[in-house]
């Protein structure tokens, strides 16, 4: 498998390049061994890991023969879901036929949960409208005790394979 790594133009092929062109939002306090925007980097740009990625795609029965991937990759939720920021992919990987929005965590949390974030929030109409998204009225009972990021990775990600 082939695995392209891209910002902007330009190809990454080492750390160094990949926080040059893609660093993380938060620059050299989010740059660090065993934090994720590094360990990511890292292990996007060893042999392991195209590997892992052709094993995950074995098991359920896919196949790609490459991937084109941005480091840092921002994807619009589109109309309809409020205001606030895009989803920010840590790496996002285009195949011919696949999509992969990674987020990335070595010692994170994944944000906050959503009864958290519902507080939090000027208004609950972006939270509602994920949720909706995501489970239509089939919303399980536990829905406030998970990760607001986890939604904000799927939506952002089934938008940008939509485009």
């Amino acid at each position: 498998m082939i695995i392209s790594i891209k910002k902007n133009g330009h190809q990454i092929t080492s750390a160094k390049e990949w926080f040059e062109f893609a660093p993380p939002k938060g620059k050299e306090s989010q740059w660090k061994e065993g934090r994720s925007a590094l360990e990511m980097a890292n292990f996007a740009l060893s042999n392991s890991f195209p590997e892992l990625i052709n094993k995950v795609l074995g098991e359920l029965s896919l196949v790609e023969t490459s991937f084109i991937c941005e480091p840092e990759a921002n994807s619009s939720f589109g109309t309809g879901f409020g205001r606030g920021e895009p989803r920010n992919h840590d790496l996002l990987m285009i195949g011919e036929n696949t999509l992969i929005g990674i987020e990335a965590k070595v010692s994170e949390s994944f944000d906050l949960r959503i009864k958290e974030k519902r507080k939090l929030v000027k208004s609950e109409k972006r939270i509602n409208q994920f949720l909706e998204f995501v489970y239509g009225e089939n919303k399980p009972d536990n829905v406030e005790e998970l990760y607001y990021q986890l939604f904000s990775a799927t939506l952002g990600s089934i938008k940008e394979a939509e485009r």
